[in-house]
């Protein structure tokens, strides 16, 4: 089924073998690394991330969980302990693309795309600065500040996300029609 496809291909291209098999995706979404994943993914299918601790238990949106690199909503004493993954409407689908480290396999640049029956869409980008970076269409990719490093320019960076996001939405697209698993 294409309408959370976003989610097997997140997985499947998390870290090495040893990692998908003893991480969580609870965890890879409060280790909140700039590079990383699940975040982005998350913020796409506008999932909600359960997390207990001394106060209680709460609920918080994918767009209000990651604050910046390596920072989280979650308060002193909270664990990440669920996910709550809406299940889009049928005709929905939903794709992740990134182009990766060649050593880590973290993003330079990655995309998370859920495109709707309506034909609107869901964009999420991650790679590309301090958190991951939800937009409002493909345009604004131009708009947005792109970190570089030792290993991307932000030129480069920019030029990567342009291509992920072309090649996430081309792929969610197909899997509204049945086509591309």
């Amino acid at each position: 089924e294409g309408r959370l496809a976003a989610l097997a291909e997140c997985a499947a291209g998390i870290g090495d073998l040893q990692v998908r098999n003893r991480g969580t995706v609870g965890g890879g979404l409060a280790h909140a690394d700039p590079a990383g994943d699940a975040p982005a993914v998350a913020l796409a299918l506008d999932v909600a991330i359960d997390a207990h601790g001394p106060q209680g238990a709460r609920s918080i949106p994918a767009a209000e969980f990651v604050l910046g690199p390596y920072e989280t909503a979650l308060a002193a004493g909270e664990l990440a302990v669920g996910i709550r993954v809406p299940v889009p409407p049928a005709g929905s689908g939903s794709a992740y693309v990134k182009v990766e480290h060649p050593a880590s396999g973290f993003a330079l640049a990655g995309a998370a795309a859920l495109v709707l029956p309506d034909g609107s869409s869901r964009i999420a980008l991650t790679g590309i600065g301090g958190a991951p970076v939800l937009l409002a269409d493909e345009s604004g990719i131009d708009e947005l500040e792109v970190a570089g490093d030792r290993f991307a320019g932000a030129d480069y960076r920019r030029h990567l996300a342009r291509v992920v996001v072309r090649r996430a939405l081309e792929r969610a697209r197909a899997r509204t029609e049945g086509g591309a698993p």
